[in-house]
């Protein structure tokens, strides 16, 4: 493909989404060539490299070396940096000092659906006794399944009125090996699969409360994360060290020690049992997101940098 020059490119980077098994140093250079004959390239980094460890195989090591020199060049071609979570920053420090960045939150890819009766129909599907509904949100990743596991299985033991519902990819699988593991709960565990947007919306919306664990803890990089906020869903969550300062502070989550499963599992049956704090947190929650993440934020922000 030709590109004419004087052209502004804006590259989402994400090592492992231009092939080579995350290795594509060749796109790398291309871009810092157009760079080179003209162009403006800005480059929005939702992830930077991949970790690097002594406790992880020699083979990762490399991957982390490897990636880590794809950005050195990338940054190097780039007019503009920004960055999903501000810990982005202090990671692209290493390379260049030169480049100036600028923090992007990412925000919700699942639009909030006002259908009243979609969220009451899906309620009904799942209790139609009434009762509580507990969802999670997500892709269901080997980093997060073993923590969810343990924390719904304890949740289920403790709040015999609650259901557990799975939404997205991977939920079915998931559904499936807790019921194995617990088939008295096969009645009370529920999955979505796949859906459209607009269903996404409703079943999260149908949610008393949302669990949403992170490996390296909550952030600005977590779409999940903003589709519970936007949809004033309470969600209870955890810090990590790719996590802000403010997800401490602000009040708008609880935050949970996912080294105590059953911890956690009581401050959902709390939350449940509290209408009030459950009412309050999914409103700070969506005050939170109207503040730092919604779209206007963003565009404003790139608005300021044209």
């Amino acid at each position: 493909m030709r590109f004419p020059k004087g052209r502004r490119l804006l590259v989402q980077y994400v090592p492992h989404a231009y092939g080579w098994k995350a290795l594509n140093l060749p796109f790398c250079i291309w871009l810092w060539s157009r760079r080179k004959r003209g162009d403006s390239v800005w480059v929005m980094f939702h992830e930077v490299a991949f970790p690097l460890s002594r406790r992880q195989p020699i083979l990762h090591n490399l991957l982390g070396v490897g990636t880590r020199a794809m950005a050195w060049v990338t940054v190097r071609a780039a007019e503009r940096v920004f960055v999903s979570i501000p810990a982005w920053e202090d990671l692209l420090k290493g390379f260049t000092s030169a480049r100036p960045t600028t923090w992007l939150p990412i925000p919700s890819n699942i639009p909030l659906v006002d259908d009243a009766a979609s969220v009451a129909a899906w309620r009904n599907r799942i209790k139609p006794e009434g009762g509580k509904i507990v969802g999670h949100f997500g892709t269901y990743g080997s980093l997060i399944v073993e923590r969810l596991r343990r924390v719904l299985s304890s949740l289920l033991e403790k709040a015999q009125n609650a259901s557990v519902l799975l939404i997205g990819r991977g939920g079915i699988e998931m559904r499936r090996n807790l019921v194995v593991e617990q088939p008295q709960f096969a009645r009370r565990i529920y999955a979505t699969g796949v859906l459209p947007a607009t269903d996404v919306s409703s079943c999260v919306t149908a949610c008393d409360l949302l669990i949403q664990p992170y490996p390296d803890g909550v952030s600005s990089r977590r779409t999940s994360m903003m589709v519970g906020l936007s949809h004033a869903r309470p969600l209870i969550t955890n810090l990590g060290h790719l996590s802000e300062p403010f997800w401490g502070e602000c009040g708008a989550v609880a935050v949970g020690d996912w080294g105590r499963p059953e911890s956690v599992a009581a401050l959902a049956v709390e939350l449940l049992a509290d209408e009030g704090w459950s009412r309050s947190l999914g409103a700070a929650g969506r005050r939170l997101y109207d503040e730092y993440f919604d779209m206007r934020n963003t565009i404003a922000r790139l608005k300021n940098e044209a």
